[in-house]
């Protein structure tokens, strides 16, 4: 198994940035590859099903996933049960001085794990920015336009 880990500091409440992670239907806000997501079955916590649609490469993937961990507001875990892509992720959100500390950890396995990680740790590093620039602006109040600059 492969695995990339990057790491944010947004200077926002931790249970406000935890909200933003730990909704599948806010994904898109912070994802800019992502067009849906959302749960399927389910209240959202462990245990729960998500289905998520992607633009890679020009196409649409779809990916259905588990919920694994749901501990607000430090914990939100996945990992793939359908799709092209065989994956389990955690993020993990920390209070700091002035603000939240976000950690996201993404695993791949296949033969094709070790490019993935590679190309996760720079979408990561994207996704977590955008989550930044989204939260520090004032996070779900201003989470009208999903694809917003």
């Amino acid at each position: 198994m492969a695995t990339t880990e990057v790491t944010e500091l947004i200077a926002f409440p931790v249970e406000e940035v935890f909200e933003l992670i730990a909704r599948p239907d806010r994904h898109p806000l912070w994802q800019k590859d992502l067009t849906s997501d959302g749960i399927v079955s389910g209240d959202g916590t462990v245990g729960s099903r998500g289905r998520e649609v992607r633009r890679f490469m020009g196409r649409s993937v779809i990916t259905e996933y588990e919920i694994t961990e749901h501990a607000a507001p430090t914990r939100w875990g996945f990992r793939s049960v359908r799709g092209p892509i065989s994956m389990e992720g955690v993020f993990t959100c920390a209070p700091v001085d002035g603000g939240t500390e976000v950690r996201a950890r993404i695993s791949f396995s296949g033969w094709s794990g070790e490019a993935m990680a590679r190309f996760a740790k720079r979408q990561f590093l994207e996704h977590l920015r955008r989550l930044k620039e989204l939260a520090e602006r004032g996070g779900l109040a201003s989470s009208d336009n999903v694809h917003g600059a």
